[in-house]
């Protein structure tokens, strides 16, 4: 009962135990020769038993600590994440506050779970059993990192599965007529899609919010774990002078911290490809008008820009790139491409196998998540994905006239904003030129 409860009053309980059995085994075996025990063989059973329940509380805290622990990271996740339509995944205000409490709040419960076992190291002088807690210190620690980067955290009120969309027969039986062409992702797409969209964007706070976490533990724990473990066990046992594997532990959480980083990008990736889906596949590009604005498309691209920007300037803490509402073109626009028709065109002849050419030997752009570490090449991440995801929802289109310009409108469109928000521009203008 002691071991389940945990916390101090616990280990007290286990504490006296052990010293019972101590005081008993020396009791009896002062009168030994009377009654015939082996003095030897009777210190060893109590020492094993005594092993045993300090085994079982140091077991048992842990166990606590560890939940304490993931406790503290879902509290951060529920303070610090932004509503749904907000311009950034987390709260401007106070992200960095909220991520120091954490991560002091983690220190704190390392501290506490020393503190609590630090009586039956008292009791019980055994070199094996500090090697056991030590060992089992870092093993929680390093469960809670896991739980951390398989984004066990959850976000409370976000929508789950997208409702299905409703079929044309369906409004047929309601009395409601088929939306048009044009109509038709406003009407049917969007709201079917619109719960998906809040689970996704829910999904890339908490991965950025243990991304954070992570990070910040890194840090702290590569200055003051060694020290703070070994003083708790260093006030029992004088003698102990073992290193903590400390290394490994922040490794771990530097290795969570860049999986969580690549998986928010791709999380907004895929917000990007609902729209996109909507907004090029869904879209009727045989009856398009005559540009003249650019697609909405373009919109929703630009502003997951916008947020990834506004999000990673507060992880990496670089004002000099600070986001701008709304993102606009700045400067002078780039100059127009130049396409050539095959048709009936035997004077372009030579720049269409030019052009033949240079697809051939275009460069090979990466578009798999990783790790960022600059706001500006989240942005960079973010375009790469999302013009990739254009790519290949453009090449199951069929396109009129109009539809050709009107892609070649935003298509400029989005090369004039984005020249001043990235690291790699070569990169994102090839994906664009494709």
């Amino acid at each position: 009962q002691a071991v389940a409860g945990g916390g101090f009053a616990a280990m007290d309980a286990l504490t006296c135990a052990i010293r019972a059995l101590n005081e008993a085994a020396q009791t009896i075996c002062g009168g030994s020769d009377a009654v015939g025990v082996s003095l030897v063989g009777l210190e060893e059973r109590a020492a094993a038993l005594g092993a045993d329940l300090a085994r079982g509380g140091i077991t048992g805290e842990l166990a606590s600590f560890a939940e304490d622990a993931f406790a503290v990271a879902q509290r951060l996740v529920v303070d610090a994440a932004a509503p749904g339509d907000a311009a950034c995944l987390v709260r401007l205000d106070a992200l960095r506050e909220h991520v120091t409490g954490a991560t002091t709040q983690f220190m704190a419960r390392v501290d506490s779970a020393m503190q609590a076992v630090r009586p039956l190291l008292l009791a019980l002088p055994h070199q094996g059993l500090v090697r056991g807690l030590v060992e089992q210190l870092m093993a929680a620690i390093l469960a809670v990192a896991a739980d951390l980067r398989e984004g066990k955290l959850q976000l409370p009120g976000v929508t789950g599965e997208a409702e299905a969309q409703p079929s044309a027969a369906s409004l047929h039986s309601e009395g409601k007529a088929p939306a048009a062409d044009g109509e038709a992702d406003a009407a049917v797409t969007t709201p079917a899609l619109a719960g998906e969209w809040t689970r996704v964007r829910g999904e890339a706070a908490t991965a950025f919010l243990a991304c954070a976490l992570c990070t910040e533990l890194a840090t702290r724990m590569h200055g003051e774990l060694q020290r703070l473990v070994s003083g708790h066990i260093m006030f029992a046992r004088r003698e102990y002078s073992a290193p903590l594997p400390v290394g490994d532990i922040v490794h771990q959480l530097e290795r969570a911290a860049q999986e969580l980083n690549a998986k928010c990008i791709s999380l907004l990736a895929s917000e990007v490809d609902a729209d996109l889906q909507s907004g090029v596949a869904g879209r009727n590009w045989l009856q398009v008008p005559q540009p003249r604005a650019v697609s909405p498309f373009i919109d929703a691209i630009l502003s997951q820009a916008v947020r990834a920007l506004t999000t990673f300037n507060l992880l990496f803490a670089d004002g000099g790139t600070a986001a701008r509402t709304p993102w606009v073109p700045s400067g002078a626009p780039p100059a127009p491409k130049e396409y050539s028709s095959r048709t009936g065109q035997n004077q372009h002849s030579a720049s269409v196998i030019h052009a033949d050419m240079d697809r051939l030997f275009a460069r090979k752009v990466s578009t798999v998540p990783q790790a960022v570490d600059s706001p500006k090449g989240a942005v960079g991440l973010l375009l790469r994905l999302s013009l990739k995801s254009t790519y290949e929802h453009v090449r199951t289109c069929t396109l009129g006239q109009h539809g050709y310009q009107q892609l070649q409108v935003d298509m400029h469109v989005l090369r004039w904003t984005m020249a001043e928000c990235v690291d790699d521009q070569a990169s994102l203008q090839a994906l664009v030129d494709r």
